[in-house]
């Protein structure tokens, strides 16, 4: 009895691991291809405005 109800605690939990880690595995993702994203925006816009700084001061 209590060693069938330990067996099915270990597999409730690697259940609940097993959910937990290929969702952390699909946030994972998700966040790099938003950093991905996020970053060459930031840049494309940082570059941009530095270029419009360096035109309006140089001419």
């Amino acid at each position: 009895m209590g060693d069938n109800l330990y067996r099915n605690e270990l597999r409730n939990i690697g259940a609940v691991l097993h959910k937990y880690y290929s969702y952390k595995r699909k946030s994972i993702l998700v966040n790099f291809w938003w950093f991905l994203t996020w970053h060459f925006l930031i840049n494309f816009n940082f570059t941009c405005i530095i270029s419009n700084l360096t035109s309006k001061f140089i001419f």
